[in-house]
């Protein structure tokens, strides 16, 4: 059951050691608790009550302290964030069958995609945009709270597994979307690989190629942007198999199952099987670099990563101020004046979007720079200007010397599909 990531135990002491042992090990996620955070509980990782904030709808979250301590319940009460007791569930077993989280182990992937189909039909009468995917959202994290995460398919990890190394030695360039890509010359990667997120297809009318590859992870984001998404093409699309159901199907769709990370070292932390897993992060840039790892790239040059992130009067705010900036956490933009990327339309009037964690984002760059040299793979930053310094810089005209050589963007879509 550790593939459903049903559980996270709130209090990692005695009571959270004989939660564990009831539950199983294999049902539980993580443990929650302020005063352990980052440390590890009988072999697993410990976040703290403000992480569990942010991911919580997505698990059954269980308080596991003694009766007689009920500082954590109060917080989880304050945080509004919903918790069964551990005693609770052990006086439901003694009454019965557990049928309670254990019911995830009990459903097929076959059955859980009937039934997610049959629940989400309900949504067929609301027209396509922010509306169906604030409901589609809804929907689905209540559907995982009753049965897990639906997961990957055998066909999906295989068709993940075929793009293993197919591009080892080649280097890529993964493309954040900062405001510098307006002083890029951008031309010059028509015929290199190339990685692009979220809303870079604002850029197809000014350039002549597709990016070879494309990924959009963050939940905001996509339930606002995925009708724009689903018309793209000309690319290989990598979803987190979460979106399953609201992106389309294709031959040039690959899923990924993402998962929290299980520590702060290089393990748990950094997918070196990005058809496994692929570890959450502060960007959608650390996504890309743990698929390009996967893919086998041995160079990666980081473009349009610019940083200096600033939040206009105009927007919207709403939610807590998660990361100390003075910011509510869910951001929607009033006016086309997003002065964080290359298009001021990109997180522009009617946009939903999250209060940016810059520190977070440094820290995921260090962690991918730190896995990339383990394996003794390269990773350069080739801005044109920006504030990110993590990486060394490389200039990015200097890269194209000669003529780039064209390849076969066909090789792509048959290794996916098997042909070969």
């Amino acid at each position: 059951m550790r593939q459903s990531n049903g559980i996270i135990l709130v209090g990692a002491g005695l009571v959270g050691a004989e939660a564990i042992n009831f539950f199983g090990i294999r049902n539980v996620y993580c443990f929650a608790d302020n005063f352990k955070a980052g440390l590890l509980h009988y072999g697993m990782f410990i976040i703290s009550i403000d992480e569990l904030k942010k991911i919580h709808r997505d698990y059954t979250v269980v308080l596991s302290i003694s009766r007689s301590d009920d500082s954590l319940g109060k917080q989880l009460d304050d945080l509004e964030i919903p918790y069964t007791h551990y005693y609770e569930h052990q006086a439901d077993y003694q009454k019965g069958p557990f049928n309670n989280v254990r019911t995830f182990d009990k459903l097929s992937f076959g059955e859980k995609i009937d039934e997610w189909q049959q629940i989400s039909s309900g949504l067929a009468g609301i027209p396509e945009g922010e509306a169906y995917g604030s409901e589609w959202l809804q929907l689905k994290q209540e559907f995982i709270r009753k049965r897990g995460i639906i997961g990957l398919s055998h066909e999906d990890k295989l068709r993940f597994q075929l793009m293993q190394n197919k591009y080892r030695g080649k280097r890529i360039f993964i493309i954040g979307n900062g405001p510098s890509l307006n002083r890029t010359a951008l031309e010059k990667l028509q015929y290199e690989y190339t990685f692009a997120t979220n809303r870079f297809y604002l850029l197809y009318d000014k350039i002549n190629w597709r990016p070879t590859f494309y990924t959009c992870v963050d939940r905001r984001v996509v339930t606002d942007i995925y009708a724009e998404i689903n018309g793209l093409t000309g690319s290989i699309f990598f979803f987190d198999e979460f979106f399953r159901g609201l992106f389309r199907e294709g031959d040039d769709v690959l899923y990924f199952s993402q998962r929290l990370r299980r520590g702060r070292g290089l393990e748990g932390s950094f997918s070196f099987n990005a058809a496994s897993v692929v570890f959450n992060g502060n960007t959608v840039l650390t996504y890309a670099i743990q698929i390009a790892y996967y893919l086998g790239f041995e160079q990666i040059f980081l473009i349009g990563c610019d940083l200096g992130y600033k939040v206009p009067e105009t927007v919207k705010q709403s939610g807590d101020d998660v990361f100390n900036m003075d910011v509510g956490f869910d951001l929607k933009s009033s006016r086309d004046d997003d002065p964080n990327h290359f298009d001021p339309r990109y997180f522009g009037k009617g946009r939903l979007w999250h209060a940016p964690n810059e520190k977070g984002m440094i820290e995921d760059h260090e962690l991918c720079l730190n896995s990339l040299r383990s394996k003794g793979r390269s990773i350069f930053n080739a801005t044109v200007g920006g504030e990110l310094e993590v990486y060394k810089r490389r200039d990015f005209d200097s890269l194209f010397y000669k003529l780039n050589k064209k390849y076969e963007r066909n090789d792509c879509i048959e290794i996916i599909t098997g042909d070969k």
